[in-house]
């Protein structure tokens, strides 16, 4: 099982944060700026996980300034974030920032690995099923 964003997985031993050394400093930085678009665009939305930070316009009144705004904000990320350890994802009507390495994939990897140590006479996991 993994966390939503992807911050923590749940192996055999329990719950464990993937890159508990992660710098998530940005996410303080940046909250005013995604608060301040949200109080602009009626109906848009911040949203904070772990270690992400989302501002969703899906339910924006205004469609052409929200997407407008998106686009302002995304590119405004882009250059503060480019030398920093978050990443900017644009996605389906809600612009996120995450924590660059931190995903799904990455609890996979490591569910593999852990899981392959157990196996007995060096056998490999042969089959993964990841939904969600």
């Amino acid at each position: 099982y993994t966390s939503e964003d992807a911050f923590a997985g749940r192996l055999p031993e329990g719950w464990q944060v993937v890159a508990p050394q992660t710098d998530l400093s940005w996410k303080q930085a940046l909250l005013p700026e995604f608060e301040q678009r949200a109080e602009r665009v009626p109906g848009a939305k911040v949203e904070e996980k772990n270690a992400v930070l989302c501002w969703h316009y899906r339910d924006a009144t205004d469609t052409e300034l929200a997407e407008k705004n998106a686009a302002q904000l995304v590119d405004h990320l882009r250059t503060v974030l480019s030398a920093s350890p978050a990443e900017v994802l644009n996605g389906n009507k809600v612009v996120e920032v995450r924590a660059r390495g931190i995903h799904k994939g990455a609890i996979v990897d490591r569910v593999i690995h852990e899981c392959s140590q157990q196996l007995p006479d060096g056998r490999a996991i042969d089959f993964v099923l990841c939904v969600g």
